[in-house]
Protein backbone atom coordinates (compact mmCIF):
# COMPACT_ATOMS: atom_id res chain seq x y z
CA UNK A 1 0.00 0.00 0.00
CA UNK A 2 2.72 2.45 0.88
CA UNK A 3 4.45 1.82 -2.46
CA UNK A 4 1.25 2.42 -4.46
CA UNK A 5 0.44 5.72 -2.74
CA UNK A 6 4.04 6.96 -3.15
CA UNK A 7 3.99 6.09 -6.85
CA UNK A 8 0.66 7.89 -7.31
CA UNK A 9 2.05 11.00 -5.60
CA UNK A 10 5.14 10.93 -7.80
CA UNK A 11 2.93 10.59 -10.88
CA UNK A 12 0.85 13.60 -9.89
CA UNK A 13 3.98 15.62 -9.16
CA UNK A 14 5.46 14.74 -12.56
CA UNK A 15 2.23 15.75 -14.35
CA UNK A 16 2.06 18.98 -12.38
CA UNK A 17 5.72 19.73 -13.18
CA UNK A 18 5.08 19.19 -16.92
CA UNK A 19 2.08 21.52 -16.82
CA UNK A 20 4.02 24.25 -14.99
CA UNK A 21 6.97 23.96 -17.38
CA UNK A 22 4.65 24.04 -20.40
CA UNK A 23 2.81 27.13 -19.12
CA UNK A 24 6.09 28.87 -18.28
CA UNK A 25 7.58 28.22 -21.72
CA UNK A 26 4.33 29.30 -23.39
CA UNK A 27 4.20 32.53 -21.39
CA UNK A 28 7.84 33.31 -22.19
CA UNK A 29 7.29 32.78 -25.90
CA UNK A 30 4.12 34.86 -25.87
CA UNK A 31 5.70 37.77 -24.01
CA UNK A 32 8.85 37.84 -26.15
CA UNK A 33 7.09 38.16 -29.51
CA UNK A 34 6.93 41.85 -30.41
CA UNK A 35 3.74 43.17 -31.99
CA UNK A 36 5.28 44.79 -35.05
CA UNK A 37 3.14 45.83 -38.00
CA UNK A 38 4.06 44.38 -41.36
CA UNK A 39 6.59 46.39 -43.29
CA UNK A 40 7.08 46.26 -47.02
CA UNK A 41 9.86 48.74 -47.84
CA UNK A 42 10.41 49.60 -51.51
CA UNK A 43 13.32 51.61 -52.90
CA UNK A 44 12.38 54.94 -54.51
CA UNK A 45 14.56 57.90 -55.52
CA UNK A 46 15.87 59.40 -52.30
CA UNK A 47 14.93 56.59 -49.92
CA UNK A 48 12.58 53.75 -49.09
CA UNK A 49 8.78 53.79 -48.71
CA UNK A 50 6.79 51.34 -46.61
CA UNK A 51 4.04 50.32 -49.05
CA UNK A 52 1.93 48.93 -46.18
CA UNK A 53 1.89 52.38 -44.54
CA UNK A 54 0.20 54.21 -47.44
CA UNK A 55 -3.35 55.33 -46.67
CA UNK A 56 -5.76 58.18 -47.37
CA UNK A 57 -7.04 59.96 -44.27
CA UNK A 58 -10.28 61.85 -43.68
CA UNK A 59 -8.45 65.15 -44.31
CA UNK A 60 -7.94 64.09 -47.95
CA UNK A 61 -4.17 63.65 -47.63
CA UNK A 62 -2.35 60.46 -48.52
CA UNK A 63 0.14 59.51 -45.78
CA UNK A 64 3.19 57.25 -46.01
CA UNK A 65 6.42 56.35 -44.19
CA UNK A 66 9.74 57.26 -45.81
CA UNK A 67 13.27 56.57 -44.62
CA UNK A 68 16.66 57.47 -46.08
CA UNK A 69 18.32 54.07 -45.74
CA UNK A 70 17.30 50.54 -44.70
CA UNK A 71 18.49 50.95 -41.10
CA UNK A 72 17.04 54.43 -40.47
CA UNK A 73 13.67 55.00 -38.80
CA UNK A 74 10.69 55.83 -41.01
CA UNK A 75 9.20 59.33 -40.95
CA UNK A 76 5.62 60.20 -41.81
CA UNK A 77 4.94 62.44 -44.81
CA UNK A 78 1.87 63.26 -46.87
CA UNK A 79 0.75 64.23 -50.37
CA UNK A 80 -2.40 65.82 -51.64
CA UNK A 81 -2.78 63.65 -54.73
CA UNK A 82 -5.40 65.99 -56.22
CA UNK A 83 -3.48 69.28 -56.01
CA UNK A 84 0.05 67.83 -56.20
CA UNK A 85 1.25 69.32 -52.91
CA UNK A 86 3.76 67.66 -50.60
CA UNK A 87 3.32 68.16 -46.86
CA UNK A 88 6.66 68.19 -45.07
CA UNK A 89 5.72 69.55 -41.64
CA UNK A 90 2.61 67.61 -40.76
CA UNK A 91 1.89 69.40 -37.47
CA UNK A 92 1.79 72.82 -39.10
CA UNK A 93 0.41 71.55 -42.44
CA UNK A 94 3.17 73.34 -44.38
CA UNK A 95 3.17 72.28 -48.01
CA UNK A 96 4.77 73.03 -51.35
CA UNK A 97 3.99 72.10 -54.92
CA UNK A 98 5.77 69.06 -56.26
CA UNK A 99 8.15 70.10 -59.04
CA UNK A 100 7.69 68.09 -62.26
CA UNK A 101 10.63 65.93 -63.27
CA UNK A 102 12.05 65.61 -59.74
CA UNK A 103 12.35 62.70 -57.32
CA UNK A 104 9.43 64.24 -55.44
CA UNK A 105 7.19 63.74 -58.46
CA UNK A 106 8.30 60.12 -58.81
CA UNK A 107 7.58 59.49 -55.12
CA UNK A 108 4.20 61.26 -55.33
CA UNK A 109 3.14 59.18 -58.35
CA UNK A 110 4.28 56.02 -56.55
CA UNK A 111 2.40 56.85 -53.34
CA UNK A 112 -0.76 58.14 -55.04
CA UNK A 113 -0.97 55.08 -57.29
CA UNK A 114 -0.97 52.77 -54.25
CA UNK A 115 -3.39 54.54 -51.93
CA UNK A 116 -5.92 52.24 -50.24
Amino acid sequence: MILASTTAKKGKMMRMRKIVIGLTVGACLFLNIPAVPAENWVAVPGGFIDVDSIYKADDGLTYYLLRNNPSAPGYKYAFDCVTGHAYYELNSKKSRSVIPGTAGEVIMKFVCSRVR
